[in-house]
């Protein structure tokens, strides 16, 4: 909304912009989606972008996690081979961009405290005036497994 009002503004005002993109209004792109069997969770996925802490930014935080039953991760994931594995995930990390961008799908191993991990995510730097900069503050105990699975390897 705040882009379409900027851009029916012919871009004029950019002080303005600046301030309310300061204030917090940073978000990009937000999506999940959580299919149900036989009453029971059986998949389900969010990805979440947000703009870093510069005007204009010019990078995005981004993470998208898949979830299922730990059994059929591959066929969500697509071709897998050759990702990243992480306890518990298997991730795709762009070399250009290993803090800022990070996919990850559930493996079969994945246990409970791992799940969690993936799904407590931290929106303060959202809103408050520095802005997030990289996954860790997004998802603080995915990216401490994550840096304790890098250096046990």
């Amino acid at each position: 909304m705040i882009a379409r009002l900027q851009e029916k503004l012919n871009y004029r005002f950019p002080r303005l912009f600046e301030a309310i993109y300061k204030l917090g209004h940073r978000y990009l792109a937000f999506a999940a989606f959580v299919e149900i069997r036989g009453g029971t969770v059986s998949r389900c996925l969010y990805v979440l972008g947000v703009q870093n802490g510069e005007f204009p930014a010019n990078d995005v935080v981004s993470v998208a996690v898949f979830g299922g039953d730990r059994a059929d991760f591959l066929s969500d994931f697509g071709s897998a081979r050759g990702d990243e594995v992480t306890r518990g995930f298997r991730g795709r990390v762009p070399g250009n961009k290993p803090t800022t961008d990070i996919s990850l799908v559930f493996t079969p191993d994945a246990n409970v405290e791992d799940v969690r991990n993936a799904f407590d995510v931290h929106v303060e730097c959202v809103w408050n005036t520095q802005g997030c900069w990289s996954i860790k503050q997004l998802l603080p105990l995915l990216w401490k497994q994550h840096m304790e699975s890098e250096h046990e390897k």
